[in-house]
């Protein structure tokens, strides 16, 4: 399986180097004076109605339980869990010092990191999306392509024939590679209250 020229493995390998830089932005705006910096995670794109058109396989073991692509939410998965541990890192480096005072002349300021889920709430509402709400969960509401997902490179959202779903609100995947507004409401009220941001926005 090949995704934008890398096998998985290579992906995986390079992994690394892309959380380095996320962590070097983030020393970068804090440095600039950030105090509330709010990290996204990456979603689970092996759910994801591009993906699944353009990757699709003929080894049933590459899918799981849900249909999705297990190769690439591994991917997705290992991203996470790296970023997660590198922000970690980063927030340890800036907390206030114990010895600091609110009262003294320029207390450090405390750096508050805030790492957000998409990986967990978009598969939730993906792979179960009756359970918030949803009808349809991976296959795009905008398209023209038919079929299982409703992705065809030649005919996805804005180009000629396409046109949305009769009811967006009702589906989680938008153009088979974003969410629909109404998914991105359960985001946005899981990121502010949680459970979906650590620690919520709104805590």
């Amino acid at each position: 399986m090949v995704l934008f020229g890398f096998t998985i493995d290579q992906a995986r390998n390079y992994t690394p180097k892309i959380v380095d830089q996320i962590a070097s932005g983030v020393e970068k705006l804090i440095a600039m004076g950030a105090v509330d910096i709010i990290v996204p995670g990456v979603m689970p794109f092996g759910c994801f109605a591009l993906y699944l058109t353009e990757l699709k396989s003929s080894n049933k073991s590459d899918y799981d339980d849900y249909g999705c692509l297990k190769p690439l939410n591994e991917l997705a998965i290992h991203h996470n869990s790296l970023l997660q541990t590198s922000l970690a890192a980063v927030q340890a480096r800036h907390r206030r010092s114990p010895s600091s005072s609110p009262s003294s002349p320029s207390p450090a300021a405390a750096v508050r990191i805030m790492y957000a889920d998409y990986y967990a709430v978009v598969a939730e509402m993906m792979q179960a999306p009756a359970r918030l709400g949803f009808r349809s969960g991976i296959a795009a509401c905008c398209g023209a392509g038919g079929g299982e997902y409703n992705w065809e490179y030649v005919a996805r959202c804005g180009m000629r024939g396409a046109a949305a779903c009769a009811n967006p609100s009702s589906a989680v995947c938008w153009d088979g590679a974003h969410t629909t507004e109404a998914a991105n409401r359960v985001i946005a009220g899981g990121w502010l209250r949680g459970p979906y941001c650590h620690p919520p926005i709104l805590h």
